[in-house]
C-alpha cells in the first residue's frame, strides 16, 4: 500500500492509501473517493515528492519510531445516555439509508458514504450540544451513574481502550463516538 496526497475540487487536501497510482485514478474516475471535508467526489491525486530511503532519512525517522513504540494509547471519545427525569430524550440522528447489496455505480456508493458521514457528524453535534462533557473522568462518572451513586445524566468524554472494555464488562451502556475531520 502507498500513501497518496489527494485534493478535491474545493481545494481540501487529504491523504489516502492505495495499492497503486492506477488504483487512485480508477477509483477517482468511478466516484469512489470522496473528500472527508465536503463529500465532493471530484478528487485528484496531487504531485508528491518521492520518499527515498537514505542513511540520512533513516536517522531522522528513528526518533519518530521510538515515539510510536513508547506512545500511550489515544483515549477514545465515548458517550452514555441516561433517561433523566423531567428531560426529554436527546433527538435521534437522521437514519442512514441502507447500502444496496449490489451497487449500480460508484456514484451510489459515494452518496451512501456521504449520507453516513453526515449522520455521524449530526450525532456528534447532538451529543456535544445536549450532553455534559466530563473529559477524562468519563469512566468514573459513567460508573457512578450506573451504580446509582450519582444522578442520571447524559454525559460524554474520553477513556482508554482498557477502561472501555471494563465498563462494557460491568454492563455500563456506553457508545464509542466515531471521529471525523471537521467540516470546512
Amino acid at each position: 500500500m502507498k500513501k497518496f496526497a489527494l485534493i478535491c475540487e474545493n481545494e481540501h487536501e487529504f491523504e489516502g492509501w492505495f495499492v497503486s497510482s492506477d488504483a487512485v485514478l480508477l477509483q477517482s474516475e468511478k466516484g469512489l473517493i470522496d473528500c472527508p471535508y465536503c463529500s465532493s467526489v471530484k478528487v485528484t491525486k496531487q504531485l508528491a515528492a518521492p520518499n527515498l530511503s537514505t542513511p540520512k532519512t533513516k536517522a531522522r525517522q528513528q526518533p519518530d519510531i521510538a515515539k510510536v513504540a513508547g506512545a500511550q494509547e489515544t483515549p477514545t471519545p465515548i458517550a452514555t445516555a441516561a433517561p433523566t427525569q423531567g428531560q426529554a430524550p436527546a433527538p435521534a440522528p437522521a437514519p442512514v439509508p441502507a447500502m444496496p447489496a449490489a451497487m449500480p455505480s460508484g456514484q451510489a456508493a459515494a452518496a451512501y458514504h456521504s449520507a453516513l458521514r453526515q449522520a455521524v457528524r449530526q450525532l456528534r453535534k447532538t451529543i456535544e450540544t445536549d450532553f455534559t462533557n466530563v473529559g477524562e473522568n468519563f469512566a468514573e462518572k459513567a460508573r457512578e451513574i450506573h451504580y446509582g451513586e450519582a444522578e442520571e445524566a447524559n454525559i460524554y468524554g474520553t477513556c482508554t481502550k482498557e477502561e472501555t472494555e471494563q465498563l462494557l464488562d460491568e454492563g455500563v451502556e456506553i457508545m464509542p463516538l466515531p471521529d471525523l475531520p471537521p467540516e470546512h
